[in-house]
């Protein structure tokens, strides 16, 4: 069991055991649940439109936490082929979100952290060459 006076404790707190820099308030706003739940809505709408495969390779490294090994395994893919997909399903995601707050945005922090992002999505592979 650790005391009050352990390394963690001395990092964050004072002899008095107050804060040593002042704690960021955050606030959890009608409107932000609001927009986190929205927010949700697109990405998962998002999912939907990806490219089996694209959806398979999010979930498995994203959600599931799954190695470039293992991914490559389960889908039968290369780890350059991995990360291709990989990133092109995460600019589709990151694009809708990108949109979503560009149209929705009135000055928001998360919508202003957020850069743009003008490339079209799967354009290398839907390519005639």
């Amino acid at each position: 069991m650790s005391s009050i006076n352990d390394n963690t404790s001395d990092a964050f707190f004072d002899q008095r055991g107050r804060w040593k820099e002042p704690v960021n308030i955050w606030e959890n706003t009608i409107e932000d649940q609001v927009g986190a739940r929205q927010l949700l809505q697109i990405v998962q709408a998002q999912m939907e439109t990806l490219p089996h495969n694209f959806k398979q390779i999010i979930l498995l490294r994203e959600v599931y936490k799954f190695e470039t090994a293992e991914i490559c395994n389960t889908l039968n893919i290369t780890p350059v082929h991995s990360r291709v997909m990989l990133h092109r399903a995460r600019q589709a995601l990151y694009e809708a979100v990108n949109r979503y707050l560009r149209k929705n945005s009135q000055g928001s922090a998360i919508s202003q952290s957020i850069p743009s992002i003008s490339t079209p999505l799967f354009n290398s592979h839907t390519k005639k060459r």
